[in-house]
């Protein structure tokens, strides 16, 4: 609300002072406007309707160099003209549109937008139809039946920019048709199938409060068009996860915008000097109501109908990228971390849990590729009816890893700690062919009997070097001989031991 308050009173201003619009010194003003982008109508009541359009790169550029030259000048009004036509019919414009002296009387100063820069590059403002074209008698059938007159007839709008920049009238070309009727529906599934990108999230203080600032790339134009045409209903949810949450929360719903402030005093302690320590992460994504699409179908209907985009990328402030941990494994978890030898595929996850095939295949190629500074290559074609993960068929290409048959990987099949052993062994070949990986003079284990014949040499070149060990007795635990064991999860291989491996292991070999 209070945008659009500001909106009015600049207007105001201008429309009382009589001043035509003046440019910034030193900013180049606009000599050509591209037409209105992701132009849209959505119905309100009787033939009041809902405008909404976004700035072309004229605008935005200009609304930017404002700001960047003053920075308590950061909006831009601009005025524009509406045209229609009914069932096909003529389009309303005339030769008098063109001059600023003789447009229809309310569209001269009335119609205007306004964009504040880093933050909206579209707004939506709401109008009657009958104010706009109060001689047009064609409208009262509009104005009199409401939504139900778009039933079985339609209207089909345009718009363009009309604006004075340093006493140059200035018009832009008309925006792309926008078919207004209950028979022309858009596809609104795939219209919001577009993520959010993040660019940036920080916690900063403002006065005695802390606020996120949260700032996004530019706002994908699909997710624009679906605003558009559900009168300005698109919605951004911020989700939040803190140090020591298993899952992330929903922490408030925000308008539509480019870069959101979000007070978080609900989140951190206000009376703190500083952020900097505290551990957050943050992602977003898109809500919409369908109710507010009425060409949907779902107007009248008394809960909510959303449906969402896919949430963007993680924004991670001091957060570890896993929701548990041993203590023990903690501080090479987050050397691993730092040094980038834990894959997506684990991010965000519980390092106590058994790794499965496919974790460890992707860990694997991760370690071969950072401590070679090469990019390992896919196997093609795919031997596999099971998985098409690249990643995997990277480490079989290496020979890291084998599938379970000629045609299966079972990548969700855990692995146990003399499969982690071997497929680890197979990597630091992979990494380092003429290293020495001779094992003679090495111990046996105290359970050596019940490692594979397979895994053996693996097994105790990988303890020779440093990088697994057994328990205090001598035994290596290499999988799980009972059904007891197995119970037990005794012999699994943990994510983060693994990971804890492949550290000692680029340590060694880097």
């Amino acid at each position: 609300m209070s945008r659009k308050l500001l909106s009015m009173l600049l207007v105001i201003l201008l429309i009382t002072t009589a001043v035509p619009f003046t440019a910034v010194a030193d900013v180049n003003v606009p000599t050509s406007i591209g037409a209105p982008e992701h132009f849209g109508v959505g119905h309100y009541y009787g033939d009041s309707v809902y405008f909404t359009l976004s700035a072309p790169e004229e605008l935005r550029t200009y609304t930017e160099n404002k700001a960047e030259d003053n920075p308590d000048n950061h909006t831009l009004t601009v005025n524009f003209q509406i045209d229609y036509k009914i069932d096909g019919g003529n389009w309303h414009y005339s030769a008098d549109w063109d001059s600023p002296d003789t447009p229809p009387e309310n569209q001269k100063g009335n119609l205007y937008f306004t964009f504040s820069n880093g933050e909206y590059y579209y707004d939506s403002e709401r109008w009657s139809m009958s104010s706009i074209f109060p001689e047009d008698d064609s409208l009262v059938a509009f104005k009199e039946g409401g939504y139900e007159y778009l039933k079985s007839h339609s209207i089909t709008f345009r718009a363009r920019f009309a604006e004075t920049f340093d006493d140059e009238y200035v018009i832009s070309p008309w925006s792309k048709e926008f078919v207004f009727s209950d028979n022309v529906k858009a596809d609104y599934n795939k219209l919001i199938n577009n993520a959010p990108v993040l660019k940036s999230a920080e916690i900063v203080k403002q006065g005695y409060e802390p606020y996120f600032i949260i700032d996004t790339d530019r706002l994908n134009g699909d997710i624009q068009d679906l605003n558009a045409m559900s009168s300005n209903s698109m919605r951004t949810e911020v989700w939040m996860r803190n140090s020591g949450d298993n899952d992330f929360k929903l922490v408030t719903t925000e308008w539509f915008a480019e870069l959101y402030n979000i007070r978080a005093s609900d989140y951190f302690d206000s009376s703190k000097q500083s952020y900097d320590e505290e551990s957050f992460e943050i992602k977003l994504r898109y809500a919409l109501d369908l109710r507010e699409y009425k060409q949907s179908g779902y107007v009248g209907n008394s809960n909510s109908v959303m449906i969402y985009s896919p949430f963007s990328n993680v924004i991670s402030h001091n957060m570890p990228t896993w929701s548990k941990a041993s203590d023990w494994a903690t501080p090479e978890l987050k050397k691993a971390d730092d040094t980038g030898l834990i894959p997506d595929i684990l991010s965000g996850a519980d390092m106590t849990k058994p790794i499965t095939r496919e974790e460890f295949a992707e860990l694997a190629v991760t370690l071969y590729e950072n401590t070679t500074n090469n990019s390992a290559v896919a196997h093609s074609p795919n031997p596999f009816i099971d998985t098409n993960n690249p990643e995997i068929l990277k480490a079989f290409k290496l020979e890291i890893t084998k599938g379970t048959s000629n045609t299966t990987f079972e990548p969700n099949v855990l692995i146990n700690r003399e499969q982690c052993a071997t497929m680890l062994f197979r990597a630091l070949k992979a990494i380092s062919p003429s290293e020495d990986f001779s094992i003679a003079g090495v111990k046996d284990f105290l359970d050596q009997n019940y490692i594979s014949d397979w895994a053996v040499e693996s097994v105790k070149y990988m303890n020779k070097i440093g990088i697994i060990s057994g328990d205090t007795q001598g035994n290596f635990m290499p999988k799980a001989t009972t059904t007891v064991h197995q119970a037990q999860g005794y012999g699994m291989a943990t994510r983060e031991q693994a990971i804890a491996m492949s550290l000692r292991s680029y340590e060694k070999f880097k």
